[in-house]
């Protein structure tokens, strides 16, 4: 059976007005007789809490907003995501949660949804949800943050050898938690500028509180995976220096000993075998036709423009 929560709300105009949450679990057999027989939901909002696999989505059905988006698992099973997605259908009087984990933020409000007895709002559900993902979120931007400032630090000022695998793994952490927080942005940006959506001035206060704070760390994470980039762009200047100054290096090598290596393959050539080799001057002919060869190999090469 659902879990019904029935809390009370001061009204604009004094007095209190009822307001329901009822919290389902979408693995369960009779959440989907509920939805269809006593939710009095349209077939359209109910398709929409029952679907799986959604990733951040909101509209606008019925008077109400379905909004889904990912929240945090409590216990993570093998070869899954900590994230799971959950399902909400808010209008003026009833909010309705889908979700197929146990959520440790959605656990918390229903242990103090009794207490919260003419404060309560529709919309702190989806606020409370938000908070708790971005305080996740906030952990893995401090560590990003460190890491890229100790990476700057090793890259531009220390002669040790940069790790380029740290810096890769750096970038893959802001690009995943960049990704959530744009998806945060957008759900919650909708909320706050569609006028058409009935809510409380101070539920449109606690959710531009909200998209504040995920404007800023999405600032921040910009700012990371910016100075990341540049980054890499330092470490693989340093490298091709690195490569160019070795390459330079063996050149010089390979100049000094090329005369010598000349000398020696000619002087050890093997001239019995040679046409005129009972000609004196048959090494000289030999010479020659080299010299010839190189040249005009020399001219090929150049009438062909590559060198």
């Amino acid at each position: 059976m659902p879990d019904i929560f029935t809390l009370q709300r001061k009204a604009a105009e004094g007095g209190s007005e009822t307001i329901s949450w009822v919290d389902l679990d979408s693995h369960a057999a009779e959440t989907a007789a509920w939805l269809q027989n006593q939710s009095g939901l349209s077939e359209q909002v109910v398709v929409r809490l029952l679907q799986s696999g959604t990733i951040n989505h909101h509209e606008i059905l019925d008077g109400g907003v379905v909004i889904c988006f990912h929240a945090r698992k409590v216990l993570p099973k093998a070869n899954e995501g900590d994230f799971t997605s959950i399902r909400l259908w808010i209008e003026c009087d009833r909010v309705i949660s889908v979700c197929s984990e146990t959520i440790p933020a959605l656990e918390a409000l229903k242990s103090t949804a009794s207490q919260q007895q003419g404060t309560w709002a529709p919309l702190e559900i989806l606020t409370s949800l938000i908070n708790s993902h971005i305080n996740e979120l906030e952990k893995i931007l401090v560590h990003v943050s460190s890491e890229t400032d100790e990476l700057e630090d090793q890259i531009l000022e220390s002669e040790e050898e940069p790790n380029i695998e740290d810096l890769d793994l750096v970038r893959r952490k802001t690009i995943h938690a960049r990704r959530q927080l744009i998806a945060l942005r957008n759900l919650l940006v909708f909320i706050v500028s569609d006028q058409s959506l009935v809510i409380s001035a101070a539920e449109r206060r606690s959710v531009e509180a909200v998209t504040e704070r995920v404007r800023s760390y999405l600032e921040i994470l910009e700012d990371c995976h910016e100075r990341a980039h540049l980054l890499r762009d330092q470490m693989e200047s340093q490298l091709n220096a690195r490569l160019n100054r070795i390459t330079y290096n063996l050149t010089i090598v390979a100049t000094v000993f090329l005369p010598l290596s000349f000398l020696t393959g000619l002087l050890g050539m093997n001239v019995a075998g040679i046409p005129d080799e009972h000609n004196p001057r048959g090494f000289v002919i030999a010479c020659t036709a080299m010299v010839v060869i190189a040249i005009g190999s020399w001219i090929f090469l150049r009438w062909r423009r590559w060198i």
